[in-house]
């Protein structure tokens, strides 16, 4: 009986999270193309640099509520390590969201929602961010 060879051995492949679908998508459309991704796919690899790391950065958070740091695709380079990265801000964010709840508002708080903050991120410089994040956090 023949031994099954390594080229015929199938490798099992995790299905793809929710979150890692969404970027898969977002990573196409700034390397303007490309193959089914996998999880360990590197951003950089495919043809990434930092100006569509950057742009990738911008488009993950039109997607989600999140406020990424410059570099995180750098830091977390492939599919996986990204979409993790995603998914805890995610689960960050409905934590604050939740706490931010549950606790009375400080006295100047509509106060500070009304104007904002120029240039700070998230809550602080865009009043509404919070509204915009829970709506994304609860659709995906």
């Amino acid at each position: 009986m023949a031994k099954p060879s390594a080229s015929s051995a199938k490798i099992s492949i995790p299905s793809p999270t929710p979150t890692e679908r969404v970027i898969a998508s977002l990573w196409k459309e700034v390397l303007r193309g490309g193959d089914r991704l996998l999880p360990h796919d590197n951003f950089f690899a495919l043809g990434g640099d930092v100006l569509t790391a950057a742009r990738l950065e911008l488009r993950i958070e039109d997607e989600f509520p999140v406020a990424l740091r410059p570099g995180t695709v750098r830091d977390a380079p492939t599919l996986r390590e990204l979409s993790s990265s995603v998914d805890r801000q995610v689960e960050a964010c409905r934590v604050s969201y939740a706490r931010l709840m549950a606790e009375p508002p400080p006295k100047d708080f509509d106060k500070l929602l009304e104007r904002g903050m120029p240039g700070a991120p998230g809550i602080l410089g865009d009043p509404d961010f919070i509204a915009r994040a829970m709506a994304r956090a609860k659709s995906h």
